[in-house]
């Protein structure tokens, strides 16, 4: 487990452990998720902000990544 890794937004590694023995693999998000699952508190804030603005959830969520 001290070789799992993290890199930013990337991707992170994950370690699974079930009844047959455990697996190690990267979780990649695409920027919509990565903003929608962030927390960030200055994503979270930015994402309420827009949506006090008027925009939809979705609408903020891709505003906050970039306009994807």
């Amino acid at each position: 487990m001290k070789s799992l890794k993290r890199s930013g937004s990337q991707y992170s590694e994950v370690m699974i452990l079930g009844p047959g023995g455990y697996a190690i693999g990267r979780l990649m998000l695409d920027p919509f998720s990565v903003k929608l699952y962030s927390s960030k508190a200055e994503d979270f804030e930015a994402i309420r902000r827009l949506q006090a603005e008027g925009m939809s959830l979705a609408e903020a969520v891709e505003h906050s990544a970039g306009g994807i």
